[in-house]
């Protein structure tokens, strides 16, 4: 499938900030499931510095705006030739073990509901069954939340995700980690697109002058390493495996560690983002 982008997010900081430096993570993974044709990343007034692949394999390119700026328009737009790998993430030249992965964060730590949850999804499956027990793993998630279309102003951890019952595609992510956690299996947050995936989003904030990350509103999921078989995604909001219809961009620990826009800036004040997305299919 040929998946075609368009996304633009509008930041306006009041009062004006300087000296903004940003890092982006907005360039499609290298690996079998997925082809660049064309993509293109524009910052508004911004300088494009280094441009690096770190060791789990994601291209990041930092940005920086030197003077004094009210607003940063950032737009990503492309094209990318997906293709259907069973959600089997190949060919991705990765340096990290897997079982750095089994670190938790405050984001994704699992409490006594969550490793219930765990307990009762993978109750008679055995051990050696690793895809078996993702998948149980997964369905439970499903089953256990309801989806919202909601974007909280902070990211809520995994245990108050399942206590409250509902939350979006990264809240879905963040208990399926934790609950892999429970389980002693490696999993880590994903961001990308998802055909269909649209969006208007108004979000206001104040910080204290760190600009830590922009609204999102693409897509989340989550990777669990089956072994012999390498990492393997599960979006248990869409309740499959990512396949053509999915782009990939970057992975970590939980969503803010995985954040494809983060950075920092001299000030402090309101903080307001507009953001436009678009993603449409054309089968080949």
């Amino acid at each position: 499938m040929k998946l075609t982008v368009s996304h633009r997010i509008v930041t306006r900081f009041d009062p004006p900030r300087r000296r903004l430096l940003q890092s982006l993570r907005l360039y499609p993974t290298a690996c079998a499931s997925q082809k660049v044709l064309t993509w293109n990343v524009a910052v508004s007034e911004g300088v494009m510095g280094a441009d690096f692949t770190d060791g789990v394999g994601d291209r990041t390119v930092t940005v920086s705006i030197p003077g004094e700026t009210g607003e940063v328009v950032l737009t990503i737009t492309g094209e990318v030739q997906t293709f259907d790998t069973l959600g089997v993430l190949r060919d991705l030249k990765e340096k990290i073990s897997p079982v750095a992965y089994l670190t938790s964060t405050r984001l994704i730590r699992a409490d006594g509901a969550v490793a219930q949850l765990a307990r009762e999804a993978l109750a008679g499956i055995d051990k050696t069954k690793a895809l078996d027990r993702a998948h149980a793993l997964a369905n439970a998630v499903t089953g256990a939340l309801t989806r919202t279309r909601e974007h909280p102003a902070e990211m809520l951890t995994a245990a108050e995700v399942l206590a409250e019952g509902k939350g979006d595609q990264t809240a879905f992510a963040h208990v399926l980690i934790a609950a892999a956690h429970a389980a002693e299996m490696p999993a880590r947050f994903v961001y990308g697109y998802f055909h269909k995936n649209a969006a208007e989003l108004d979000v206001e904030t104040r910080d204290s002058g760190a600009l830590v990350t922009a609204p999102w509103s693409a897509h989340a999921w989550a990777e669990i390493w089956i072994e012999g078989m390498g990492w393997v995604g599960f979006d248990a909001v869409e309740e499959c495996c990512p396949d053509e219809a999915y782009i990939r961009l970057c992975s970590g620990r939980d969503g803010l560690d995985a954040a494809p826009v983060r950075g920092v800036a001299m000030g402090m004040g309101a903080e307001t983002c507009q953001v436009a997305l678009d993603v449409t299919g054309a089968e080949q």
